[in-house]
């Protein structure tokens, strides 16, 4: 997700999720924060991984747990970089 933002912008990882967001709830609410972040992430791309845990509660389902996890564990969240 952090490659596609620092490569094209919000605007296109958004629209990546209008085919399944429809479909399938967790596509739908990582959307959801996508849209959310998308003024912030125009203004600082690097801000990815934060906003993503800014706007997607914990436990919400095991998918966005997924989402977070990889988000915490990502270098600009100050999370480890496996390293």
């Amino acid at each position: 997700m952090q490659a596609k933002v620092d490569a094209c912008g919000i605007t296109p990882l958004v629209a990546d999720y209008d085919w399944l967001a429809p479909r399938n709830e967790d596509a739908r609410l990582v959307q959801e924060a996508l849209r959310l972040s998308s003024y912030g992430l125009a203004m600082d791309r690097t801000q990815l991984a934060g906003q993503l845990l800014g706007h997607r509660p914990n436990a919400e389902s095991a998918a966005i747990d997924s989402v977070r996890s990889l988000a915490v564990q990502s270098p600009r969240a100050g999370g480890s970089s496996g390293h």
